[in-house]
Formats: structure tokens, C-alpha cells, sequence
């Protein structure tokens, strides 16, 4: 990919490729870096969460007995890096990365579990399944298929630390008309 190529493309295949993939969970994948201080308050202040606990060590340890992170950083930990010398780098979740018909990609839903907090120093790995493709549907902004992939987040032992399940639209883009 190049500086000024933003652009991920899909994989294309057909409903019933898509669908080779149902049930079947990847092997755990590590994300690139630990959970940091940094990471901490530069999300908290990305989305302005004043809770003492994600500015104030001594505040969490007192509250929780361990130093907490905010929840969206589970997410944020496996965004992939831009660049990786002499690595590919897989941008996206396994539902957009399985071939179906469709070239465009719209988050319909996503919903998490947390089984406890995520903490300072966690290394997460997370494996993925595709729970369910759905047959060809008509929307108002192309015909696609509904994927629903499901993550289980783990930390360094293994513990399972939380699930999500999410819920995309792969569709046709339909061209606006005047």
C-alpha cells in the first residue's frame, strides 16, 4: 500500500464462499503492544472520560486494587499498525476479510461482554468466527448479505477477558440517483 492508497479492497467471492467460513474460530492472534499508560489517557482524552480512575493510578489501585483502562481499548489494541517493516499488515476484523459478494462494508450493530476490567500491562490475543451470513437481502442502500463475526479477547494466561459480536452489512453500493 502506498502513502497516498487508503483504500482496503474486499475480497470478492460469492455467498457460498462466505460461507465456508461459519463456525470455524482463527488461532489466537496477539495484539502489537500492551496495554500502557499512554494508551490510557490518550483514549480516555480522545473521548473526554473524566474518570479518576483512567487519570490517577492511585485512584484505581484504591478503587479496583489494579490500575483499569478504559473498555474501548479493546478495540483500540488490535487496531492494526499502518506499517510494519518486511510485514504485510491485515487491516480489519475477519468479517471483512472473507470473500462475498459486494463492495462496500457498513457496521450494522456491535455489542460487548466483559468478563472484568481490561488493565494496565494486559496482552490481549483475540480469536474470531464468523457466526452467521445471512441470504441475499434488499436494503435502502444496496443488496448485500448480513456477516455476524464473533471475537473472544483473552489476556497473557489465557483468561477469557471479554466477547463482542458484530453485526455488517457487505453489500452492492448502488449508484445515487439525480
Amino acid at each position: 500500500m502506498s502513502d497516498d492508497d487508503t483504500s482496503v479492497a474486499l475480497p470478492v467471492g460469492t455467498y457460498e464462499d462466505g460461507l465456508k467460513y461459519v463456525g470455524a474460530w482463527t488461532e489466537p492472534v496477539r495484539a502489537d503492544v500492551p496495554i500502557d499508560r499512554t494508551m490510557i489517557k490518550a483514549y480516555a482524552a480522545l473521548i473526554e472520560d473524566a474518570n479518576p480512575c483512567y487519570w490517577d493510578e492511585e485512584e484505581s489501585l484504591r478503587t479496583w486494587g489494579h490500575v483499569i483502562a478504559p473498555p474501548g481499548l479493546l478495540f483500540v489494541v488490535f487496531a492494526p499498525l499502518r506499517w510494519i517493516p518486511e510485514q504485510t499488515v491485515n487491516f480489519g476484523a475477519l468479517g471483512a476479510n472473507i470473500p462475498l459478494p459486494g463492495n462496500s462494508l457498513i457496521n450494522a450493530a456491535s455489542e460487548q461482554t466483559f468478563h472484568r476490567q481490561l488493565r494496565l500491562g494486559d496482552w490481549l490475543s483475540v480469536s474470531e468466527s464468523i457466526a452467521s451470513i445471512s441470504p441475499l437481502k434488499q436494503t435502502s442502500i444496496g443488496a448485500g448479505h448480513f456477516v455476524a463475526s464473533a471475537a473472544r479477547y483473552f489476556d497473557e494466561s489465557g483468561t477469557l477477558v471479554a466477547e463482542s459480536v458484530n453485526h455488517m452489512l457487505r453489500f452492492q453500493a448502488t449508484e445515487a440517483q439525480p
